[in-house]
């Protein structure tokens, strides 16, 4: 049996979520509650919050490495981590407390400014390299989009996306 610190505990969640680990927790947090909601509902099934907040919570106490902090805070920054990747377009949130995947999608940004990655599809389950994808806050940006995605996922104008 072999033991993790705490910070190395952060760093083998980081890596099973295949974001890099100078990542911040923030910016990680975001990629933990898709891969949560996808694990428990792929498309086109849904998840309630209670499943997704209990399933997410653990490894979200070891990203943030706040074990000490009482688990109602904890779930109140995974809730609105929940509500801040619904506005950005990657959950959709159904009646009675259910969490949905949106459809994965490529937002093209102005004049070689690159693409956002929009969506509920995590990025581990995505054949990305490590370094294309850079994460901005609940945003996944990349350069180019990658040809093994060109043609199964859709590219929509910036202004369509911010409607």
């Amino acid at each position: 049996m072999e033991f993790y610190t705490a910070q190395q505990a952060a760093h083998a969640v980081k890596r099973a979520l295949r974001v890099d680990i100078a990542c911040s927790a923030l910016e990680a947090r975001f990629e933990l509650v898709r891969a949560t909601i996808w694990s428990l509902a792929a498309p086109p099934n849904a998840v309630h919050i209670g499943r997704v907040l209990g399933a997410a919570l653990p490894a979200w106490q070891m990203i943030s490495e706040r074990h000490s902090c009482s688990s109602e805070t904890l779930r109140a920054e995974l809730k609105e981590a929940l509500s801040t990747l619904q506005d950005a377009g990657d959950l959709v949130e159904l009646a009675g407390g259910y969490w949905a995947s949106a459809t994965a999608r490529f937002v093209k940004l102005h004049e070689n400014a690159g693409y956002l990655l929009v969506g509920g599809v995590p990025s581990a389950v995505l054949p990305l390299t490590k370094h294309s994808l850079q994460y901005h806050g609940p945003h996944r940006h990349l350069a180019e989009v990658p040809k093994e995605l060109a043609t199964i996922v859709c590219i929509e104008d910036l202004e369509s996306w911010a409607c």
